[in-house]
Order: C-alpha cells, then sequence, then structure tokens
C-alpha cells in the first residue's frame, strides 16, 4: 500500500473513532511527511468527503485545525421490517438522523406485501444515498447477505436480500443483519470511543432477543444463529414456548406469558389497575411505573426468571457493558437490581468488577439506525472510498 493509501485509511479510521483529527496528529502518529498529509487532505477536501470548517489560510499560526466528516457528503438509509410495520432511518456521513418514518403491515402479512410497503418507504428518499442497510426479522447469513428464515412472516425463507435491498433502496451497496444485531451496533457506536467495550444486549419485548458487539464486531457464531438466549430453558415447569420447548426465557418474559399473568390476577380478584379489557405488555409497563403493588409484585416474579441469563452471559462473554432493552425493561430498576445480585452471586469474584448493566429507553427506531450506522461505517473506513 503506497502512502497515500496509507495516510487516508488512517485519516478515515480516525474519524470514524473519534469524529475528528488534525494534520499535526496525522503527521505525528503515521511519522508521515507533512506534504504527503496536506496532498491527501486536500484531496478529500475536494471530494466533498471531509472539511476543515476552521482553517482560514494555509498557515494560521495556531493549532492545526480539526479534519471532519463533510455532513453532506453522502446519506445512509437503514432499512428494518419487523411484524407490523416497516421502518427508515437517513443519516448522514457524521452519523446522525436526517430522518425516520415508518408505514404499518397488516397482521400476519407475507412476504411480498412486506417487501412492497418497504419499496413505498425507500422510494422517497433516495438523492445522494451511498448505502443501504438491513434489519432483517429472522436470521441472517451476514457474509452472503441471506435471510435464512423469519418465523413471523409467511414465505419468509432463504431470501437473498441483496436484490431486494437493492430495488427497494435503489441503492447498489448493502448489508444485512439481523435486528438485533443492528440495535446492538447502534448501542456500541453510541459510547464514547474511549469508553467502547464488548457490549451485549438483552431485548425483551413481546419475545426475546439478544446480540454481542465484541470491540465492533458483530457475533453470529458459525451458523448464525448465536445469542438465541430466548429460547434457553430457565425453568423445565415453566408455560411452553413457540419453538416448542417448554420454560425457556421467552415463554416466561415474552407477552404472551405476562398477558396470562395479567388474567390469572384478575381471574382471582387481586387488587389492581389493570383491566381485562387491556392485557397488553404496554399497560402492563404503565401499572408497573405507576407503583401498581400486584403488577410490581408480577413483575419481580418474572425479573427472578430472567435475572438468571446474565451471570451466564457475564462469565461466558465478559461484557464490558449489558444493556437491557424493549418495552420491558420499562420495569427498571426491579430487573436492573435482580440481575446485579444474580452477577454478583454467580459469577467469579473480580470477574465483573467492570461490568455495567442499565436499562435503555424503549426506541423502535434503533434497529433501522443501526443498520444505517453499519452501512455508513463500512463504507467509510474504506481507503478505496477516495
Amino acid at each position: 500500500m503506497n502512502t497515500s493509501a496509507l495516510i487516508t485509511r488512517q485519516l478515515l479510521s480516525s474519524l470514524l473513532d473519534h469524529g475528528r483529527i488534525t494534520r499535526s496528529e496525522l503527521i505525528r502518529n503515521g511519522g508521515f511527511r507533512p506534504a504527503a498529509v496536506l496532498e491527501v487532505v486536500n484531496d478529500l477536501k475536494a471530494k466533498g468527503i471531509i472539511a476543515e470548517p476552521f482553517r482560514e489560510t494555509v498557515h494560521t499560526g495556531r493549532r492545526s485545525p480539526e479534519l471532519l466528516w463533510n455532513r453532506d457528503f453522502a446519506s445512509f438509509i437503514g432499512l428494518e421490517i419487523a411484524p407490523g410495520a416497516v421502518r427508515l432511518t437517513v443519516i448522514d456521513a457524521v452519523g446522525d438522523v436526517r430522518s425516520q418514518s415508518k408505514c404499518e403491515l397488516p397482521p400476519n402479512c407475507d412476504v411480498l406485501t412486506a417487501w412492497h410497503s418497504a419499496e413505498k418507504l425507500a422510494s422517497r428518499v433516495r438523492s445522494k444515498v451511498a448505502g443501504a442497510g438491513f434489519a432483517d426479522p429472522g436470521v441472517v447469513d451476514v457474509p452472503n447477505c441471506r435471510s435464512i428464515r423469519a418465523i413471523n412472516f409467511s414465505g419468509w425463507e432463504n431470501l437473498e436480500l441483496a436484490p431486494m435491498i437493492r430495488r427497494a433502496t435503489g441503492v447498489t451497496e448493502c448489508l444485512a443483519v439481523g435486528e438485533c444485531a443492528a440495535r446492538a451496533f447502534l448501542y456500541w457506536s453510541n459510547q464514547k470511543t474511549g469508553d467502547r467495550h464488548s457490549l451485549f444486549n438483552l431485548h425483551l419485548d413481546s419475545g426475546v432477543g439478544a446480540a454481542f458487539i465484541d470491540h465492533g464486531t458483530i457475533f453470529t457464531g458459525d451458523n448464525f444463529r448465536a445469542m438465541e438466549v430466548g429460547h434457553l430453558v430457565v425453568d423445565p415447569s415453566g408455560p411452553l414456548c413457540n419453538c416448542g420447548g417448554r420454560g425457556c426465557l421467552e415463554a416466561w418474559a415474552g407477552e404472551a406469558n405476562i398477558r396470562r399473568g395479567i388474567l390469572n390476577l384478575l381471574d382471582n380478584h387481586v387488587s389492581t389497575s389493570l383491566r381485562r379489557d387491556d392485557v397488553s405488555l404496554d399497560a402492563f409497563i404503565k401499572a408497573v411505573r405507576t407503583h401498581d403493588r400486584a403488577a410490581e409484585l408480577f413483575a419481580a416474579s418474572l425479573c427472578r426468571k430472567i435475572a438468571p441469563i446474565f451471570p451466564i452471559v457475564a462469565t461466558l462473554l465478559n461484557p464490558g457493558r449489558v444493556i437491557i432493552s424493549g418495552r420491558f425493561a420499562g420495569v427498571g430498576n426491579i430487573l436492573l437490581e435482580e440481575a446485579e445480585r444474580f452477577v454478583h452471586a454467580r459469577c467469579l469474584s473480580g470477574s465483573t468488577e467492570k461490568l455495567t448493566i442499565e436499562a435503555v429507553p424503549f426506541d423502535e427506531f434503533a434497529p433501522s439506525f443501526g443498520a444505517a450506522r453499519l452501512i455508513r461505517d463500512r463504507i467509510l473506513r474504506r481507503a478505496e472510498l477516495a
């Protein structure tokens, strides 16, 4: 690799990792000649890829001005198809959101209807788009951009995603990952650069999903089914799961079991603000957050079923950070306290001293946002871009 390519790669990588760098830092860190750095910087500025907004003259006599991404260089699309909705996020070259939109999908939607809706939604934002990332609702063969199966959509099996993403978005450069992985990557990339530890995301919503980001790399496993923690059996005497097993984490913590639990409270005439005409997860979380005692006790019992997952994750993956997302994360401290108690009681002393466990607010656009960030990073990190 020649000197110009080395400088370009280091510059682009530094901008992705830190958001800024100066010419002086490039020269000092890489041992490059000032003239060679100047040539590369001027070339990237001329192509509109980077900006140097505070440099008014060639020699300012002050600290070297910062090099930044040119925010308007390109846009990147993140697309998610999920049960009930298609969601779209458009970001700029800095990684900030330009727009977000969605369209509803009918119940029991088939694969053709879902992708037709995605095409209609994405057709509105095809101006100066450099790449598209797709957050898939099922299991994804990431290297080959192929969706193996999504159980929530009729006909969604062995789909070659690249041509479908290109047709929907009008963009040649594309990638696909599972929606949990896209969400987890967003949480990882939102960390400050110096604090970008490995990150495990447990998503608790209508179902249970998870993903692990190992210092920026999505861990998928050899057959792309890693992190299926929703189907770990936490209590063999528990309810049946959609996978056919009994007592899986998802069978306990998923919305179907929460609905059954609410109805059981009402059938037994327990005093609660919950009503028979709304036994949804949203209603349950609202009751917990307004300190409905029956809802809090039920939430605590569910959290005791979920909590054993955390010491397993901490021991096997040793992440620096665990993020709990999804609507069930709205129970807040009830779950966090159980998670920390199990980690401290069941993990080797000292192995989790730097581990942080936190819950984040529900964000329905997180997977599409994460997919947009993934394709942005892939494209902008390449030295060939220049």
